[in-house]
């Protein structure tokens, strides 16, 4: 043997000689060998036990958020269906299913009546028109009606228009306003405004 180890040897020899470390030394070997491979065995077991729990309380919380939305569809339902027919179809009006705009036109014109003011020139940007008997979609997505409007007329006729833009039955925002007043002739006003509509 080499001398090297021959120390080592001879410290590790009375012990082996040992008979409590010859009877238990096996024992506890194969406990730490069971022991390490167990934790190697279960680590993905109770990885999986953590991520389901984990899983399990992001579904509760979804659940949660359903069960709210599903409450607060049934309530606004339930509003929709006690209006007076009255107000639903004002609800069509504001927001129609469809661009609608022989309608809009004809609301631009009442208002422009009304205050005695003159429409010169109505510009609608491109817009696909839609069959308006198609049934209503869950998600509809609100669409704009782009369109530049031309009036002449008094200041004070011209103001009350706007104000009458304002009263019309059909959702409108006005983007811009521009007042112009040519040599010896009467006050021209353009605007350029949106109305929105639902699209199925």
């Amino acid at each position: 043997m080499s001398p090297r180890y021959s120390r080592y040897y001879t410290y590790v020899r009375p012990a082996l000689k040992n008979k409590f470390v010859r009877t238990y030394s096996s024992l506890v070997f194969s406990l730490i060998a069971v022991t390490i491979f167990t934790l190697y065995a279960l680590r993905p077991t109770i990885q999986t036990i953590v991520s389901l729990n984990k899983s399990i309380s992001q579904q509760k919380e979804t659940l949660v958020q359903i069960k709210n939305k599903i409450n607060n569809l049934t309530q606004g339902r339930s509003n929709y269906e006690n209006l007076s027919p009255g107000v639903r179809e004002k609800l069509t009006q504001i927001i129609p299913n469809n661009p609608s705009l022989p309608g809009l036109i004809n609301q631009l014109n009442i208002s422009a009546a009304i205050s005695e003011a003159s429409l010169s020139g109505l510009q609608f940007e491109s817009i696909e028109l839609e069959n308006s008997n198609k049934p209503l979609n869950k998600k509809p997505e609100i669409k704009e009606v782009v369109f530049t409007l031309t009036a002449r007329g008094d200041y004070s006729k011209l103001v009350q228009f706007l104000e009458e833009l304002q009263k019309m039955n059909r959702l409108v925002s006005v983007t811009w306003v521009t007042f112009n007043k040519p040599q010896d002739s009467a006050i021209f006003l353009s605007i350029n405004a949106k109305a929105y509509y639902l699209k199925d």
